[in-house]
């Protein structure tokens, strides 16, 4: 739910920054996961 509102506020103006945000949380998810995986290996 969080994740949806930060999407629908840009509306309001910038939704570059709302965009960088959104794929910020994105890369983070994607790194953990990575290092998940390089523990694994």
């Amino acid at each position: 739910i969080k994740k949806k509102a930060r999407r629908v506020v840009p509306s309001r103006g910038s939704r570059r920054s709302a965009r960088l945000a959104f794929n910020k949380d994105k890369d983070e998810e994607e790194s953990t996961d990575s290092e998940e995986m390089d523990h694994k290996l």
